[in-house]
């Protein structure tokens, strides 16, 4: 029987995905980013068994097409490393449409973040907004954990629903609001970071 491996130093990298970077799926991109992980040189931690593989966990994934300034990986190192370094290097090896905006230590586990902040443009229903009080009623005095804010052809829409320890995706809140599945294929999609706006 193979012993665990020692746990790692984990890192948490901040990144944006733009440009050609949207259009890779998830696997694709994990598949991208060890790949310039490697490429960067950096004293990397590994699993065990036949095909060790970089010990990396990725936030939750955004759709096909959809872009964001703020995603998160989070990887171990085998050793410390400085992370301005660590940060510079994969700047040079990340897939294209990758910016690597921060790189730090992060120790605990990794965390999804509670909040999500979008825009959504596209075919979407005109009385979306006065759908949210029946599908996500606010109680005892404080607001919907859905806000929907108009903006020129779309929607401005901040998220903190939260569903067994996971943040509920905008497709699935959109769903909820009865929007139809083929409309998904017209909307165009940012996910910010909260400071952004």
């Amino acid at each position: 029987m193979t012993a665990d491996p020692e746990p790692g130093i984990r890192y948490c990298v901040e990144y944006a995905k733009a440009g050609a970077a949207c259009f890779l799926s998830h696997l694709d991109l994990q598949a991208g980013v060890e790949r310039g992980l490697r490429r960067a040189g950096l004293p990397l931690a590994f699993s065990q068994g036949f095909h060790p593989r970089v010990r990396m966990q990725f936030e939750d994934p955004l759709p096909l097409g959809w872009s964001s300034d703020a995603e998160r990986f989070w990887v171990e190192l085998a050793s410390p490393y400085p992370a301005r370094e660590f940060q510079l290097r994969l700047a040079v090896t990340a897939p294209p449409g990758l910016t690597i905006q921060r790189v730090y230590q992060s120790p605990g586990k990794p965390r999804p973040a509670g909040i999500r902040l979008y825009e959504a443009t596209g075919d979407l229903p005109d009385d979306l907004m006065a759908r949210v009080p029946d599908v996500f009623p606010a109680s005892d005095g404080e607001e919907s954990t859905v806000q929907l804010t108009a903006i020129p052809g779309g929607y401005r829409l901040l998220l903190s629903v939260m569903q067994i320890g996971q943040p509920l995706s905008l497709k699935k809140v959109l769903r909820m609001l009865g929007v139809a599945e083929d409309v998904f294929a017209t909307l165009v999609v940012h996910r910010y970071r909260l400071s952004h706006l």
